[in-house]
């Protein structure tokens, strides 16, 4: 009896953890893609929780008296947990934009495909590097730093605590960064078909009688791709670099909110 008045007395701490927890496995990159099944979503919430309960601290909260209060305390837990997996989706997000970028220049924008799930369009180089992207996400324990993450989480940004945290500044910033990045990875390709733009224009005002649009169409995509191939072998070291980055920006998000 000892025992379900204890267990009972933590499930509101319990449910807590998991509204954290939930938002994170929901807006983080690979836990929240749309691919994978809701209940499997919520197994996996619950499966990180319980994994993670012996480590944390269950504070001692009296919320059960109020449901105002501890409707304050679940919208609090929501908005840590989406902030940690948005800000973490963030630099995915660089890799479509890119990849719409070089989309366009490549002569490719009409050409993007439309993913069944979320029924958007997807640019086709776009869809192409976020899945690199992802690999080289799980490559370097992206799924462990974002739990680790989560764990983190909770010291500076205890349950106890009812303060809303400082986020915005933080994410404006990050934000920001994502577009950075998008133009860093996308800049091989956008410069070479620049320059081969630039030389078909030097060939039609030499070779008036040559059909410049339909050889440059061809020629556009022909160089794009092969810049785009070509650009692998930096893309990976590139890549594990931004997500290191991310992991100590998140670090430093969460510190600030703190703050």
């Amino acid at each position: 009896m000892d025992i379900l008045e204890v267990f009972g007395a933590q499930i509101p701490i319990i449910l807590l953890l998991l509204v954290r927890t939930g938002a994170i496995v929901f807006s983080a990159p690979v836990f929240g893609s749309s691919n994978i099944p809701p209940t499997l979503k919520v197994a996996t919430t619950v499966f990180i929780v319980l994994a993670l309960l012996p480590l944390i601290q269950p504070p001692e909260l009296n919320i059960a008296a109020s449901m105002l209060l501890y409707g304050l305390y679940v919208v609090r837990e929501s908005l840590i947990g989406f902030v940690i997996g948005f800000a973490t989706s963030l630099l995915m997000n660089s890799f479509f934009i890119a990849g719409q970028a070089v989309d366009t220049q490549m002569g490719l924008g009409v050409m993007n495909v439309i993913d069944p799930l979320s029924k958007v369009h997807i640019p086709i180089v776009g869809q192409i590097e976020f899945l690199i992207a992802v690999m080289i996400f799980l490559s370097v324990n992206g799924p462990y730093h974002t739990i680790r993450a989560l764990l983190w989480s909770y010291e500076v940004l205890p349950i106890s605590e009812l303060n809303l945290p400082r986020f915005g500044s933080g994410i404006l910033r990050m934000s920001a960064d994502m577009w950075l990045i998008a133009i860093k990875i996308a800049a091989p390709v956008m410069a070479a078909v620049l320059l081969t733009h630039v030389g078909l224009g030097m060939v039609a005002k030499t070779v008036p009688q040559m059909n410049v649009f339909l050889v440059g169409f061809a020629l556009t995509i022909s160089v794009g791709l092969i810049t785009v191939y070509a650009s692998l072998t930096w893309f990976r070291p590139l890549t594990e670099e931004l997500f290191n980055s991310l992991f100590e920006q998140v670090g430093f998000l969460l510190k600030a909110g703190a703050a």
